[in-house]
């Protein structure tokens, strides 16, 4: 398992145009509830459903409800990068 405790400490986050499009065409319960994801996440990652991606190096998905969170981890630059957001069954196509 990652250490995602010490990812958040020193960590800088970013979202990705493609991640803040889709956010914002979501209705604003969803928006509240992926919001408290993202935040749950950015303080305690330990506590968050989060799982690596087969077949990636640097890509993981963190879950919110019926929606996914998918981002990408580069240690050398200590960035966490938000590049997808979409529901479930159709989150994994054209990664």
């Amino acid at each position: 398992m990652m250490k995602f405790l010490e990812l958040t400490m020193k960590y800088k986050f970013e979202f990705s145009k493609t991640f803040n499009k889709t956010f914002l065409k979501l209705d604003k319960l969803t928006q509240k509830q992926i919001q408290k994801t993202i935040n749950a996440f950015m303080n305690d990652a330990l506590n968050c459903d989060i799982k690596k991606l087969k077949g990636y190096n640097d890509r993981y998905r963190l879950r919110s409800g019926d929606y996914r969170i998918i981002f990408s981890k580069n240690n050398d630059k200590l960035l966490i990068l938000f590049l997808k957001l979409n529901h479930r069954k159709e989150v994994y196509d054209n990664l």
